[in-house]
């Protein structure tokens, strides 16, 4: 009489056993893989980079694209920005006004990362017309106009841009949620000191009226009531031509304004002669940040350094 095949029978759930075990530990090192993947994070601009930075603090470091002393208007991206943007999990930008530069490669086919246009969760300005203005009176009404970009020069809208970013990545990332979330409500309180800090700054020069390079100060100007009077140039990708030169000088001299502002991005020739021949200073003004190392303290210290350059200028 045949012997019962006992090792078959005893081989047969052991190996169904092993393959379930097998099964399960695989399943469990995705999941901590995936639960410990830091996003992957590219930004735009200085300032955006470093409400990112501020929010990411403690999890991982954003990449950021524009260096601080480069003109994000006219940025050609670098063979190593098209390395970062095609491996990244998140990018954060402000949209095609500014950083035209990104249009085409984050509407490309087979884009794996997640576009964040962050300009589309704050409070916008219509772009003025014009090298002179009145009392900010060109800000009423944005319907029909194109918004000004330069968005995160309001304090409000950093604020804003913030809390996105630690939604977005809360999402991508819930392991850390409560990490960037609370990186982002330390970074509201921490800006509203700043925006504190320069009201104190700008007190003694409110009234003063000035020029800029480019029309990007307006939301700086409207938060903290600043008395701008015009712009050389609207866009620096476009020279102002011999009217508008004249439409600056002539403003300058009917209300006595202390300074025009240049910018460290730019050439000064234009400033030297539109101050020319006039009783008007000629000194640096940064929207980006340029000297400033980049990282989660990096806004307020923009914040702040643009105050003092205002202040420094028109107190004199």
């Amino acid at each position: 009489m045949p012997q019962p095949r006992v090792s078959k029978l005893i081989d047969r759930p052991f190996a169904i056993f092993a393959l379930v075990l097998c099964a399960i530990f695989t399943s469990s090192l995705v999941r901590a893989e995936a639960a410990n993947k830091t996003p992957r994070v590219v930004t735009s601009i200085a300032p955006i980079h470093a409400l990112a930075s501020a929010v990411m603090e403690g999890v991982g470091a954003p990449y950021l694209l524009v260096p601080p002393g480069v003109n994000a208007h006219g940025y050609a991206l670098r063979p190593s920005d098209a390395r970062a943007l095609a491996n990244a999990d998140v990018v954060f930008w402000l949209g095609a006004g500014l950083e035209r530069f990104l249009d085409k490669p984050l509407k490309g086919g087979g884009r794996r990362a997640l576009s964040v246009r962050l300009s589309a969760y704050v409070a916008g300005l219509p772009v003025r017309e014009g090298g002179v203005w009145g009392n900010h009176d060109e800000h009423t009404d944005s319907g029909g106009h194109k918004i000004d970009p330069h968005v995160w020069l309001d304090p409000e809208n950093a604020k804003r841009m913030a809390a996105e970013i630690a939604k977005r990545l809360s999402a991508f990332d819930s392991e850390n949620s409560s990490v960037y979330e609370s990186n982002a409500t330390a970074l509201a309180v921490s800006i509203d000191q700043a925006a504190r800090d320069v009201e104190n700054v700008l007190a003694p020069v409110k009234t003063i009226p000035y020029v800029v390079f480019h029309d990007a100060y307006q939301y700086f100007e409207s938060r903290f009531d600043m008395n701008a009077v015009g712009s050389i140039m609207i866009n620096p990708e476009r020279p102002p031509g011999a009217a508008r030169i004249s439409d600056v000088r002539r403003k300058i001299r009917e209300t006595g304004a202390a300074c025009v502002f240049h910018e460290p991005q730019f050439k000064p020739k234009l400033v030297e002669t539109v101050i020319r021949g006039g009783a008007a200073k000629s000194a640096p003004l940064d929207p980006i940040g340029v000297g400033i190392s980049p990282g989660p303290r990096a806004y307020q210290q923009l914040l702040l350094s643009l105050a003092g350059q205002l202040r420094a200028c028109l107190a004199r």
